[in-house]
């Protein structure tokens, strides 16, 4: 479509105020520019979060036993950054990954569409039978420093303060079994005076 043209009018007054609209116009109008740009990157990142949760609902809702189906579909799992399904198998308990990013399948459909297309190896190796895997959630493959923090404390468990407090406990004892010249000052208690040797006050 070629451009409209605009006709400039004619009188000095309204070519003035003509140009000033123009100017105006121009101004608002890059404005506008940045704010839709903002606008959709902020749904961007809405919608990001949307699909996020919706992962989260689906590991949720597979670790309470519940129902597979409806799942998330192949794109918002990728969207999200959950690209690693994790399946088990049931037979010999066998745990997998599968990257979606590399599997050929429509990005449209749903993740628990893929089951049936899924088989355990080793159980396939041994008897000769193919056996479904179970799916188990969706999980992102660079968790966040949150995430980490959590794995570390739920590693370490209880036992770690447990050890941090035997460590000091032996510190302690092999502070206590220092000679008297190599102990601490704070350490130390001040002499106490007898009560014979105490100056006694006069009562005049």
């Amino acid at each position: 479509m070629s451009p409209r043209v605009i006709q400039m009018p004619l009188s000095g007054g309204d070519r003035k105020h003509f140009a000033r609209e123009l100017r105006r116009v121009e101004s608002l109008h890059a404005e506008f520019v940045k704010r839709v740009d903002a606008a959709y990157a902020a749904a961007k990142d809405q919608l990001r979060l949307a699909h996020r949760l919706e992962c989260e609902e689906w590991n949720a809702r597979l670790f309470l036993g519940g129902d597979e189906a409806p799942s998330p579909a192949l794109a918002d799992a990728i969207d999200a950054g959950a690209t690693l399904l994790k399946v088990k198998c049931n037979a010999c308990r066998a745990t997998r990954r599968v990257d979606l990013t590399h599997v050929i399948w429509p990005r449209k459909n749903q993740v628990h569409t893929l089951r049936p297309k899924l088989f355990c190896e080793p159980c396939k190796v041994t008897t000769d039978h193919k056996v479904r895997p179970m799916p188990v959630g969706l999980f992102d493959p660079n968790p966040g420093p949150e995430a980490t923090a959590k794995a570390v404390r739920r590693r370490n468990g209880p036992g770690a303060s447990r050890i941090l407090y035997r460590c000091l406990t032996a510190a302690r004892f092999e502070q206590s079994e220092r000679p008297r010249s190599m102990q601490p000052h704070f350490l130390e208690r001040p002499a106490t005076r007898s009560r014979g040797n105490m100056p006694r006050r006069s009562c005049s």
